[in-house]
């Protein structure tokens, strides 16, 4: 690919949609659901599928994989609890559709040559994102 270490940090500009993360969370469910693999390898696979012919197709596809990285990270937050339901798969989570409008919007952070979320600043982020359940 060429791509120099220096060039893999310009990922934490690179602007994500909500969408783009939500559109590989039903992707990934999809292949769940049907007992296909839902791994490193497949979401890549699913992104290069979605983005294919675009010039920045290996770049979306890095950001994309390490925000979901990321949130997996902070998926041992004692918060997180609150944004998500266990189902009868222990590998498997209902979550919020906040968070992942979170993922795509938090800032990336990079320490010690690794990309991570400050968590303070992901929950705030997911807060802001949460749609109302009613009207007062």
């Amino acid at each position: 690919m060429g791509h120099s270490a220096s060039h893999w940090q310009d990922i934490g500009n690179m602007k994500i949609e909500p969408e783009e993360i939500i559109y590989l969370v039903q992707e990934m469910a999809q292949r769940h659901d049907k007992d296909q693999d839902v791994g490193f390898e497949a979401s890549v696979f699913v992104l290069f599928e979605k983005y294919k012919g675009r010039d920045d197709i290996a770049d979306r596809a890095y950001c994309i994989t390490t925000r979901m990285h990321c949130l997996t990270d902070l998926m041992g937050d004692e918060r997180m609890h609150g944004w998500t339901l266990e189902t009868r798969d222990p590998k498997c989570k209902l979550t919020n559709g906040a968070v992942f409008h979170a993922v795509a919007l938090c800032p990336l952070r990079l320490e010690n040559e690794r990309y991570h979320f400050d968590a303070d600043e992901f929950f705030r982020i997911a807060l802001e994102e949460v749609e109302p359940e009613g009207h007062a």
